[in-house]
């Protein structure tokens, strides 16, 4: 009798112990339930500033743009517009020559220029310049290369170009466009009034 009760208590006391331990079993092979899942790591995306390109091979980059320009031949190069003189240095000198004294109450010193601007227009520049003073004193091209009697003027040709401004100090006479310079060998001041020569300068060219 004490056996069949202690097998009976045998008996019973396993299935206890198999029920208690079952709920183990069952967190063993399906994990831990208890255990918080743990969120995905969210990708944070890289500041452009520090982003780092791969580098791109010849064959990814692609054909390269080309420009596609003329070359220049000796014909191209034969077409092009001569280079225009440059005359922004200033005028430059066509003549020049020296007054001298014609009597000993007629007379003048100095120097006669005749210039070109860059603009075409030319000029007589008389610097240094003075000459003896009278009323009607004008500025001449004559023909002649050294004439001293109002004859010597009339014979040859001359020019009036107009009236001195002072008979001392530097000063500028225009020559008009259609004067042919090489046509006149002196630069004349006389005075008109009383139809004297004052003074001759020969030019040199």
């Amino acid at each position: 009798m004490n056996t069949q009760r202690w097998l009976a208590l045998t008996v019973v006391g396993s299935i206890v112990a198999i029920i208690a331990t079952r709920s183990l079993w069952s967190q063993s092979l399906q994990g831990d339930p208890g255990a918080e899942e743990q969120p995905a790591e969210e990708a944070v995306p890289t500041p452009f500033s520090q982003a780092t390109p791969a580098p791109l091979s010849p064959t990814d980059a692609g054909p390269r743009p080309t420009l596609d320009l003329p070359a220049i031949g000796e014909e191209s190069m034969d077409a092009m517009p001569e280079a225009t003189p440059d005359f922004s240095g200033g005028p430059f000198i066509l003549a020049r020559g020296n007054f001298v004294q014609i009597d000993a109450l007629h007379g003048g010193e100095g120097t006669a220029t005749i210039y070109q601007a860059p603009d075409s227009t030319r000029f007589v520049r008389l610097d240094p310049f003075s000459v003896t003073d009278s009323p009607d004193l004008r500025v001449a091209l004559a023909a002649n290369p050294a004439p001293r009697m109002p004859a010597d003027l009339t014979s040859s040709g001359f020019i009036d170009l107009g009236q001195l401004e002072s008979n001392t100090g530097p000063q500028n006479i225009d020559i008009p466009l259609n004067v042919r310079l090489e046509q006149f060998e002196s630069v004349v001041i006389y005075d008109k009034q009383f139809n004297i020569i004052f003074t001759t300068a020969t030019l040199q060219r």
